[in-house]
C-alpha cells in the first residue's frame, strides 16, 4: 500500500498520499533517523525569519502611530533653512 501511495501519477502530477493528506509520506526509517540536521538549520532559519518579520512590523506600527501624533514639547526636530 505504501508503494502504490507515494508512487508518482503522471495524469495529477503528484502522488496520492499527497492529494489526499497534503503532505508527504515517511518511511518506516526516515521517522525513525528524525530530522535531518539541514532540516533542523531550515526550521530554525524560517523561524528567526518569522521573527524578525513581526518586530519590524511591530515597529513599522509604532512609528506610524508616533507619526500620527505629531510632534511633541522637547521633541528633536530637523529645521530647513534654504537661505541663509
Amino acid at each position: 500500500m505504501f508503494a502504490l501511495n507515494t508512487s508518482f501519477d503522471g495524469t495529477r502530477l503528484d502522488t496520492p498520499f499527497y492529494l489526499i493528506h497534503g503532505w508527504d509520506p515517511q518511511s518506516t526509517l526516515k521517522a525513525m533517523l528524525g530530522p535531518t540536521p539541514s532540516t533542523c538549520a531550515e526550521d530554525l532559519r524560517n523561524k528567526v525569519r518569522r521573527h524578525r518579520s513581526d518586530i519590524q512590523t511591530q515597529k513599522w506600527k509604532e512609528l506610524s502611530e508616533r507619526l500620527k501624533i505629531g510632534f511633541q514639547k522637547g521633541d528633536a526636530v530637523w529645521l530647513y533653512i534654504p537661505k541663509l
